[in-house]
């Protein structure tokens, strides 16, 4: 797909995993489309699953945004203390489209608490409380962090990310770098054909 098929499909009001590999644009595209939705009055809230990734992007961690820092369960006493939380309750209201970039890191977990979160503040039982949800990022990168012999929770194989069903954007042209060998490498490598050419 290309970059300008990409943001048509973000700018219909789809949700969205925007990948690709190294090069492909996705910063360009995720940049492009959070400019084009603002001067379409889209209220878009652009985070990141890493304070790296959010400062490169310029947003927040997608933990102090959903107000849900480092918990990993809601129980009934904390779903009240958001309900609350009026400023909290405004944001999310206040919000059309969720940015989730660097999607790779984030845990399963995390992701379906940030879908509970947004159902419960947005009063509403559709996926993410009926958010546009624009997630970002390469899934043969980073993967999130475990610990030892905790298996990965990765967020693909979460209900949330099941329940939104997001639409795959995959930019198949490449920007950055042309006959790299170490590109070769990599695609290889993501394809799974790694051959004695590319070990050498």
């Amino acid at each position: 797909m290309t970059q300008r098929q990409a943001l048509q499909v973000m700018l219909s009001g789809a949700s969205v995993f925007l990948t690709g590999p190294p090069g492909a644009g996705k910063t360009y595209v995720l940049n492009e489309f959070v400019r084009r939705a603002g001067r379409r009055r889209k209220r878009v809230a652009v985070t990141a699953s890493t304070g790296i990734a959010a400062t490169h992007i310029g947003g927040s961690t997608i933990h102090l945004w959903s107000g849900l820092g480092t918990r990993s369960t809601l129980t009934s006493k904390a779903k009240d203390r958001m309900y609350a939380n009026d400023e909290l309750r405004k944001r999310y209201l206040e919000t059309d489209v969720l940015v989730i970039d660097e999607i790779s890191m984030l845990h399963g977990e995390r992701f379906n608490l940030v879908d509970e979160a947004c159902q419960l503040l947005r009063d509403s039982e559709a996926p993410f409380g009926g958010l546009q949800v624009i997630a970002v990022g390469d899934l043969c990168r980073w993967p999130p962090g475990t610990k030892k012999d905790e298996p990965v929770d990765f967020v693909h194989t979460s209900a949330a990310w099941a329940d939104l069903h997001p639409e795959i954007c995959y930019l198949s042209e490449q920007h950055r770098q042309q006959n790299d060998p170490l590109l070769d490498v990599l695609q290889a490598m993501r394809r799974g054909e790694f051959r004695r050419s590319h070990i050498d």
